[in-house]
């Protein structure tokens, strides 16, 4: 791998090349390039970061010698397997080795000339004046000659001019070289970091990681394109990688072309007619892909497009309209949603079907408060595995009205468990009149949640005057002995991440919403207590209004994870995306209700000025 400003680590080796390879990890080919570097006599305690000059290898042991000798590749990769062998440098591979060194100051990152540098007098020490090194790894493709016409989505060619001014090989100034030969010299032995000037804050699982050329290409060629790390780059930064031709290093006229947070670079040389193409990211049937992930990451994370999108907006980043992201979900993202939910759903009744006595417990959440509730989300949960099993939206004028909607979810739940063979014990409610008196029609055992139950009667605060009502003393003989409606509600308020009631959603949107709270929640229902080190519970103090002060401890849980949102991104990109006419099919079999305005008759925009 090249590093500029380092030494070989060969025992007598004085050579200044800039091609250095760094010693492979594998123990076999490790030993071996060891025992050469020292001769056989290896120290006790040996480095990590050793380093190999190119010219202790025969040529035939690089891949792209040709490549690298024409200046269109910026490093030298070695084949798999080559071992160092040369010490002293035959006559015969004398040459050839010579002609693989290129200007000292050549930019690794990309085939252009580095921007201009310059040494200015400052209050610090020289050893704190370190360079700003571009990445080693770029999204620009291996470019090649063509002096035909370029192809690509561009139509049309440039105007061939005269050609312009050559630029002339950088000198770095004598001041910054000698710095970075002192620096080398005090820190030999140190980390990689160092040979790379970079700080010593500097993360190194947030960036590219040193490993060799061939090795960084093997595991991009395995890894998923929306597995693919992401980086942001501005406008000038990424435009100076194609300044000037890669092959006679004249200015290049450039013409780009953007779609969403996709960019597409043309490049043609004037003098040489050399171009190329270069696109920010991977094309999947013509459709960006950083485009449909940026979608699918939106909405399966619970985010809002518009919130995002002003985000975007005030950091003059690149999006795509909205309308574009209503036709990702509406095509790819909520397809693999609901094929997500329904596989899941069936894997938790296939479960419920062989216990022998099930217990559920059901409550509905409206979108809004009161009687002007346009949507209902009935959810089923199983009490002894802690998971929501199943969800029904209801929608107001399905049922002639909003109050007619908790009743309506119920009824589908329980003819759902029918259906797939679920033998039910008894469930836990609220005391909703409408359900009271729908279970005990259905002969369906009924217990009443304890919270719900105090917070619902008042009358418990005057403990003597509610003991002698009837309905209080009817009520308190339903009440749940076993299991409550607390983890249903601390569902509900995961919902308000996943669908706010602020918000309005169609009723397929909605849907899927819930779907992933449901997914998120049955994920994590089971986290255990978070420990410290020395494996001691972690509490947290909370002060809630009603106790005035008084605090209490609070077990601090584990960290939540989101298998889920990989697992959707899987199947959106690689499978949806290629194919979405099942998993569209499922969508169609849904009986979606028309939206209740679409029952009265609409006015024109002009009638509707004056009403």
């Amino acid at each position: 791998m090249s590093r500029r400003h380092a030494r070989c680590s060969v025992v007598g080796c004085k050579d200044d090349h800039k091609s250095l390879h760094r010693v492979p990890a594998a123990e076999d080919r490790r030993a071996a390039w060891i025992d050469f570097i020292f001769e056989g006599q290896v120290p006790a305690t040996v480095g990590k970061n050793l380093l190999v000059c190119a010219r202790h290898f025969k040529t035939d042991c690089f891949s792209n010698l040709g490549q690298y000798t024409a200046e269109l590749a910026g490093k030298l990769f070695l084949n798999e397997g080559a071992l160092p062998t040369l010490r002293g440098v035959p006559a015969d591979e004398r040459h050839a080795i010579a002609s693989v060194q290129l200007p000292a100051t050549r930019d690794i990152g990309c085939q252009t000339e580095p921007p201009q540098r310059r040494s200015v007098g400052t209050q610090l020490s020289l050893k704190t004046l370190h360079s700003h090194y571009r990445s080693a790894a770029v999204q620009a493709t291996v470019s090649c000659k063509n002096f035909g016409t370029s192809t690509g989505p561009f139509t049309h060619s440039l105007p061939l001019q005269r050609p312009r001014s050559i630029k002339q090989p950088y000198k770095r100034p004598r001041l910054e070289q000698e710095e970075f030969e002192e620096e080398e010299d005090s820190l030999e032995g140190c980390s990689i970091l160092a040979s790379q000037g970079l700080e010593a804050t500097y993360d190194s699982e947030d960036s590219v990681t040193a490993l060799t050329e061939s090795t960084v290409m093997s595991d991009a060629e395995s890894t998923s394109k929306h597995e693919i790390r992401k980086y942001i780059v501005y406008e000038t930064c990424l435009m100076e990688l194609f300044d000037v031709c890669a092959v006679c290093k004249c200015v290049c006229a450039v013409k780009t072309k953007r779609l969403g947070t996709f960019i597409s670079v043309e490049q043609l040389c004037e003098y040489c007619e050399y171009s190329r193409i270069w696109k920010s990211q991977p094309l999947l049937d013509n459709t960006p892909a950083g485009n449909l992930q940026l979608s699918a990451a939106v909405y399966i994370s619970g985010a809002s497009f518009f919130k995002l999108q002003r985000v975007f907006k005030a950091m003059h980043l690149q999006i795509f309209l909205s309308d574009t992201f209503r036709r990702h979900a509406r095509m790819f993202i909520e397809p693999a949603i609901v094929h997500k939910w329904k596989n899941s759903q069936e894997l938790m009744l296939q479960q419920l079907s062989e216990e022998s006595k099930v217990i559920l417990c059901g409550d509905m959440r409206a979108d809004s408060p009161g009687h002007c509730a346009k949507f209902g989300i009935y959810t089923m949960m199983a009490l002894n595995t802690n998971t929501v099993v199943d969800l029904q939206l209801v929608q107001s004028n399905e049922v002639g009205g909003s109050s007619h909607m908790e009743q309506e979810g119920l009824k589908r739940s329980l003819e759902l468990f029918g259906a797939r063979g679920v033998t039910l014990d008894c469930i836990v409610t609220d005391s909703h009149p409408q359900i009271q008196r729908f279970l005990r029609e259905n002969n369906i055992t009924q217990f009443y949640d304890v919270w719900h139950m105090e917070k619902a009667t008042p009358a418990f605060y005057k403990l003597e005057k509610a003991l002698t009502k009837k309905t209080v003393l009817r009520d308190i003989a339903k009440l749940s002995p076993h299991h409550q409606t607390s983890s249903l509600d601390a569902f509900h308020a995961l919902i308000l991440q996943f669908a706010p009631k602020n918000v309005i959603y169609p009723y397929l949107g909605i849907l899927c919403r819930h779907y992933l709270a449901a997914l998120h929640y049955n994920e994590n229902a089971d986290r255990g207590q978070a420990t410290t080190s020395s494996w001691d519970p972690i509490y947290s103090l909370s002060f809630p209004k009603t106790r005035k002060g008084e605090c209490r401890a609070k077990p601090v849980k584990t960290e939540a994870t989101f298998r889920y949102v990989d697992d959707l991104m899987d199947m959106i990109m690689e499978n949806v995306f290629v194919d979405p006419s099942s998993y569209r099919a499922e969508i169609l079999k849904m009986n979606i209700p028309p939206d209740p305005s679409s029952e009265y008759e609409h006015q024109n925009e002009e009638e509707a000025k004056f009403l």
